[in-house]
């Protein structure tokens, strides 16, 4: 009778134990700090951007004149679990004017958040002459634990990759007053030509990163003849540079009318025609005109 319940006994013991119900030699309820239960994971997402969202990565367009000479974004890093994480941030086949402001820190606590800031260096990458095309790159978050020396070990929780893109923009082209390249003259602006004045010059732009193939073309109003206005040059194509264009109107060839005040007394006489330029590689084929008007 005594060995019938010494077996039971054993056998209840080996039960509890396969269900983890006690405190027995080789117990591994505990997945994360030795003794706590306590676990910790990684989590990382861009929380702020200059890029726009697409395809699954963060997309950069890289242009000439642009406002700011940085673009950033921001990552978030989050330990959803209980523990103390280690982490790092680290950059995959990025260009050299891509970088981060950390690559890492150190017992970020449970529900706790970590700040990472991308950058893209525009003027640095403006001069890269190997950037004409898409250069696409990974920011690796990893997490690991604290109280192991090797942090790059097996145990270290599933990393995060955030995909990012910079590009350059497309051509696009931009007219810019000559007397001051800054100002720019916006679609449908005009241009003046005062009594005696027949030449003026504007600035062709390229406000991409690839080269503009650009051309103009005088738009004959009503019955003006063709020549009224002559284009110097009237096509070409830029890079980072703006092309100067000079305008030379003919009067003989265009069209005046008399200029009224309030009284109906003939005040003067003014003609009127418009010039269209043109983006090669506008698929659309949109036009960036502005309004000429002549006074005789």
């Amino acid at each position: 009778m005594k060995r019938k319940t010494v077996f039971a006994v054993v056998a209840l013991l080996a039960v509890f134990a396969v269900l983890g119900l006690c405190g027995c030699p080789g117990d591994t309820g505990d997945t994360g700090n030795e003794g706590e239960g306590e676990t910790w994971s990684v989590k990382a997402e861009v929380t702020n951007s200059e890029g726009t969202e697409g395809e699954g990565l963060q997309r950069f367009f890289i242009a000439n004149n642009m406002a700011s000479n940085v673009l950033s974004a921001e990552i978030t890093i989050t330990n959803v679990g209980q523990a103390p994480m280690d982490w790092t941030a680290t950059l995959n086949d990025n260009p050299s004017w891509v970088a981060v402001d950390k690559n890492k820190g150190s017992r970020l606590a449970g529900n706790q958040t970590a700040k990472v800031i991308l950058t893209v260096d525009v003027v640095d990458a403006l001069a890269d002459a190997a950037f004409t095309a898409p250069r696409e790159f990974t920011v690796t978050i990893a997490g690991a634990d604290p109280e192991k020396a090797d942090s790059s070990s097996a145990e270290s929780v599933p990393s995060v990759d955030i995909k990012f893109a910079v590009q350059p923009a497309p051509a696009e082209l931009k007219l810019l007053d000559n007397t001051d390249a800054r100002l720019p003259i916006s679609n449908r602006g005009r241009i003046i030509f005062e009594s005696g004045i027949s030449e003026m010059q504007i600035n062709v732009n390229n406000a991409g990163k690839v080269p503009l193939k650009w051309y103009g073309k005088p738009y004959e109003w009503e019955d003006e003849r063709p020549g009224w206005a002559k284009l110097t040059p009237t096509s070409n194509t830029v890079g980072t540079a703006n092309d100067l264009v000079t305008i030379t109107i003919d009067r003989t060839k265009m069209t005046f009318h008399n200029l009224y005040d309030f009284d109906y007394n003939v005040i003067g006489r003014k003609a009127e025609g418009s010039i269209e330029f043109y983006n090669y590689a506008d698929v659309f084929h949109h036009s960036y005109a502005i309004d000429v008007d002549v006074y005789e």
